[in-house]
């Protein structure tokens, strides 16, 4: 199965991106929108894993958050990744306790190495992603979304527990099913 670490939006912020992306769906028809009840941060993408190292990652999840306390994001402006005049991803940029953030990622990949994981970025980028092109080569629209969201607050959010999905393919595009949820600054089970 293909797993991440990731931090949900919640519903609020998520219906706020919602109206956002419906919007910018006009200006890049070909891009591929992520859903909203799909939106989130990655803290650490594994890749595939078997059912059996589920247990584990969950225990290290566990120990991550409960050492962690929980803290406040703000999403708010956009960016792209890719070449800029023909991008493969459109994101929504975050602000707020981003160093905290940056400890909790360091953390997650500190206890994951033991059990042979590691994400797959040497540099964590925190950011939500909005949107992918669908040609490999990129998609020049997903510059102009990027323009039409640069000053765009779409608001704040509670990071509060860290979670484990799976990340499967369906008719809709990526469906993420939580596997383990772990609330930060919880005693470990």
């Amino acid at each position: 199965m293909r797993t991440f670490i990731a931090i949900e939006l919640g519903a609020a912020l998520c219906a706020r991106l919602e109206v956002e992306l419906r919007r910018l769906a006009r200006l890049a028809p070909d891009a591929r929108w992520v859903r909203p009840d799909s939106l989130h941060l990655t803290l650490a993408f594994l890749g595939e894993m078997s059912d059996a190292a589920v247990p584990a990652v969950g225990a290290a999840l566990a120990k991550v958050a409960s050492r962690n306390r929980p803290l406040s994001l703000r999403a708010r402006g956009s960016g792209t990744f890719g070449p800029l005049d023909c991008p493969k991803v459109l994101w929504a940029g975050l602000a707020g306790d981003l160093d905290a953030l940056g400890a909790l990622q360091r953390a997650v990949a500190v206890e994951l190495l033991p059990l042979g994981l590691a994400p797959d970025h040497a540099v964590f980028e925190p950011h939500v992603t909005l949107a992918r092109a669908s040609n490999p080569r990129g998609d020049a629209a997903l510059s102009r979304c990027a323009d039409a969201l640069r000053t765009t607050d779409f608001g704040e959010f509670a990071v509060r527990e860290l979670a484990l999905f799976e990340s499967q393919t369906d008719r809709g595009g990526m469906r993420y099913i939580a596997l383990a949820r772990h609330p930060l600054g919880a005693p470990e089970p």
